[in-house]
């Protein structure tokens, strides 16, 4: 029976009544987000590091730029702002601007861009075929390839190909961009598995993962680009270039341009594993449905 006037009246109200929740819940946490970044200006002082954002890429998200501004109006320019992204285009046109003027009251800008070539199959909103347009956008907007950090990650047993690693380190060397880091699928998630559903044929899990990742530093070595290893430990040959503070050496990172903060700033790892500098994430978890909705994503 058709739904009466008086009914979709009232389900556009319970709709609305929902959204104001959801919205609701969202200024919530987003005002539990600056209280947290007040915590982390009396553990630091001046020697910020920001990250726009490893919980959800800002490319599809205005929430972390948002956030990002407000804590810079109130609480200054960060000293460092760190771009994570699967899709530089789209980031750039999102934030780009707020960038730029962060940037001109002192900001340094890195970026760790996450390119894996594993198609809208797996990445059903990464930009797809690679967007080397977009990529070379943002090397221009940074200033200089020494400021992006390839990320091959995750590596998928029985997916990720060496052919078009290689095809990737080639296209990256050709820009400059000559330091990345790889890492494992995170299989042990309950999400993680039953998203990654449909590549159940695909999946090899018997893969020796020590032999897999020599391969992948030797295809880098090979076209010019320095791999190493994100990655927790457990299990790791002795022979593998673990990765240190996050990614970025402080050598590497006095060369992305003048007044990069002191040695001083890089303190003792944050997370044991990882080696990753104490820094502070701009986005909120669960906003899976408003990002890449990638199958190895382990975001709720």
């Amino acid at each position: 029976m058709p739904e009466s006037k008086e009914d979709l009246i009232k389900g556009v109200g319970h709709a609305q009544a929902g959204h104001d929740v959801v919205m609701s819940s969202l200024a919530a946490r987003e005002a539990a987000l600056e209280k947290g970044y007040v915590e982390y200006l009396r553990l630091v002082g001046n020697d910020t590091f920001v990250d726009v954002a490893r919980k959800t890429d800002a490319a599809c998200n205005d929430q972390p730029w948002r956030t990002l501004s407000r804590l810079a109006e109130r609480h200054g320019a960060p000293r460092i702002l760190q771009l994570w992204t699967k899709g530089p285009r789209a980031a750039l046109a999102r934030g780009g601007e707020l960038l730029a003027r962060l940037r001109r009251r002192g900001a340094a800008i890195l970026c760790q861009l996450t390119v894996t070539g594993y198609g809208p199959t797996i990445e059903p909103l990464v930009p797809w075929p690679v967007d080397w347009e977009g990529i070379d956008r943002l090397i221009e907007f940074l200033g200089t390839p020494e400021a992006v950090l390839w990320r091959f990650d995750p590596v998928i047993p029985g997916v990720a190909d060496l052919g078009t690693l290689r095809t990737l380190a080639a296209g990256f060397a050709s820009r400059g961009v000559v330091r990345a880091v790889y890492n494992w699928i995170e299989v042990g998630w309950e999400v993680v598995r039953r998203r990654l559903g449909p590549l159940e044929r695909q999946l090899d899990t018997s893969l020796d993962r020590n032999v897999f990742s020599r391969l992948i530093e030797a295809v880098g070595q090979d076209c010019g680009v320095a791999f190493s290893i994100l990655a927790e430990g457990d299990g790791l040959a002795g022979d593998l270039t673990l990765s240190t503070r996050g990614a970025w050496q402080y050598e590497w990172l006095l060369r992305v341009g003048p007044g990069f903060p002191s040695r001083g700033f890089l303190p003792a790892a944050f997370r044991p594993g990882c080696m990753c500098a104490p820094s502070f994430d701009v986005g909120l978890e669960g906003q899976f449905d408003g990002c890449h909705r990638c199958l190895y994503c382990f975001a709720p």
